[in-house]
């Protein structure tokens, strides 16, 4: 596995830049859907209370700055690296 992961990354640094270039696109793209689809599940969520303190929940869920983490919450935006990382991954398993 580490051995994978070193030549995914000698390869990504011996990318020429217009096929970096591509990776990019297509992770700017995923990111506009990402917050297009953010926008439209934000509204439909419920505002937690705003005290800021931390409170105990009792069942183990997340806590960031004493708000409870939504699950359903979108997750960050995948890098242009980590698109080439998993292509490639596919092509040296073959």
């Amino acid at each position: 596995p580490h051995e994978v992961s070193q030549i995914i990354a000698d390869n990504w640094k011996a990318l020429a830049p217009e096929k970096a270039r591509a990776y990019s696109v297509l992770s700017a793209t995923y990111t506009e859907q990402k917050k297009a689809n953010s926008l439209a599940t934000s509204k439909k969520r419920k505002t937690s209370s705003s005290s800021g303190e931390k409170k105990e929940t009792g069942n183990g869920g997340a806590k960031v700055n004493g708000k409870e983490k939504d699950p359903k919450a979108p997750k960050s935006a995948t890098s242009a690296y980590m698109y080439f990382s998993k292509h490639h991954r596919m092509l040296l398993k073959q």
